[in-house]
């Protein structure tokens, strides 16, 4: 039990590093034509159905 109360607050942690480096993996090509087609997608299959 200590140790799966020591070990949770660094899993939180690692976790929220993690997903601090995600966001910023994200957010650099975000002006990548790649948004774009999807968003173009979308509408598209919005139009068909």
């Amino acid at each position: 039990m200590v140790l799966l109360a020591l070990c949770v607050p660094i899993l939180m942690m690692l976790l929220l590093l993690g997903m601090e480096a995600f966001e910023d993996l994200v957010s650099r090509p975000s002006p990548n034509p790649r948004t774009s087609p999807d968003d173009g997608d979308e509408e598209m299959e919005g139009e068909q159905a």
